[in-house]
């Protein structure tokens, strides 16, 4: 995989940081992305952006704290 673990970690953090392109304008998004879930999508990016546009999660729980933890690359998948 061309991005170091280092790298994509440090990556993914600024990726959550933007909300995942709700807090920057989708400007952490790769212009293909895509958004799938198990009920929801495919979705493109301005779909993605569009939904949660008006998903005001934070605004709801003003206290809300993700406490991410544990960041590492999958060693059989490093592209994870």
């Amino acid at each position: 995989f061309p991005i170091k673990p280092p790298a994509l970690i440090a990556r993914a953090k600024q990726v959550l940081e933007a909300g995942v392109g709700t807090k920057d304008g989708g400007e952490c998004l790769a212009p293909d992305f895509e958004f799938c879930a198990a009920v929801v999508g495919p979705l493109g990016r301005e779909e993605y952006l569009a939904a949660l546009g008006t998903f005001k999660l934070e605004d709801a729980f003003p206290d809300i704290n993700p406490n991410y933890y544990g960041f590492r690359v999958d060693p059989f998948e490093p592209n994870r």
